[in-house]
């Protein structure tokens, strides 16, 4: 079930008026938001917006190694050839990148998109 303070809820009622107000397109129903609040029937948002709300989180090693992928990722735009073999060394010792397969594609999609 899905719970939020009274602060969460004028937050976010707030933020759907100057979304309005500022005329947005695409972006989140602001109407079904408020009918939620307003109606007390917030598992509609949770229900609406399956991709925001859902039930599953990373565990702490999956967000390590995507943290350590990303960062490598970013490493031959910021710096040298040798700091980035340098990196991916200490990476592949922590054994924080559990499979040559992903590196590679990780690596290449750096090189392929250097300003990424």
């Amino acid at each position: 079930m899905m719970k939020l303070s009274d602060g969460e809820k004028l937050i976010l009622t707030m933020l759907c008026e100057i979304h309005e107000k500022l005329k947005i397109e695409n972006g989140v129903d602001t109407e079904l938001v408020k009918e939620a609040i307003y109606g007390g029937n917030l598992w509609g948002m949770k229900w609406a917006f399956t991709g925001i709300f859902h039930d599953s989180e990373p565990t702490d090693e999956v967000v390590e190694e995507a943290a350590e992928i990303m960062d490598i990722c970013g490493l031959p735009s910021k710096g040298s050839t040798k700091s980035y073999r340098r990196r991916k060394n200490r990476a592949w010792k922590k054994k924080r990148i559990h499979s040559a397969r992903m590196f590679v594609f990780a690596a290449g999609t750096a090189m392929a998109n250097p300003n990424t």
